[in-house]
C-alpha cells in the first residue's frame, strides 16, 4: 500500500469475454426447441398385479361369504384376490358441487 493511505479493497475485474461460472455445451435448442417440440411420455399399462389391493372390498366379501374370524379372512384373501379399480384412483371422482347462482363466496360484509 501506498505510505500513509488505507489499502484498496476493490480488485479489477475480467474482460467482457468472461463468464463466470461452469458453461456446459448442451444438445438442447434452448427455449425455440422447448416451444416446437414438447416431449410427452406415453402412458403407462398398470397390469391387475401390480394395482393396489383392495382391502375393505375384500373385508365386505368375506363377511357376506360367512368369514368372521381373522384366521377366516387372511384365508379367504389369499383364496380371493380384489383390486382397486383405474377409476377409483381418479383424483375428481364426483362433479362439483351445485351452488345457487346468488350465492358469493368469502366472508359476509358488516
Amino acid at each position: 500500500p501506498e505510505l500513509g493511505k488505507a489499502r484498496r479493497s476493490n480488485y479489477t475485474l475480467p474482460g467482457y469475454d468472461f463468464n463466470y461460472g461452469l458453461y456446459l455445451h448442451g444438445m438442447d435448442g434452448g427455449v425455440p426447441e422447448a416451444i416446437c417440440h414438447w416431449h410427452v411420455m406415453k402412458p403407462r399399462i398398470i397390469l391387475e398385479k401390480e394395482k393396489p389391493r383392495d382391502y375393505m372390498t375384500t373385508n365386505v366379501q368375506a363377511v357376506k361369504d360367512g368369514y368372521v374370524t381373522a384366521h377366516e379372512q387372511n384365508l379367504y384373501r389369499k383364496m380371493k384376490d380384489f383390486h382397486v379399480n383405474v377409476e377409483d384412483e381418479r383424483r375428481f371422482k364426483r362433479t362439483p358441487p351445485k351452488v345457487p347462482p346468488d350465492m358469493t363466496y368469502g366472508r359476509p360484509a358488516r
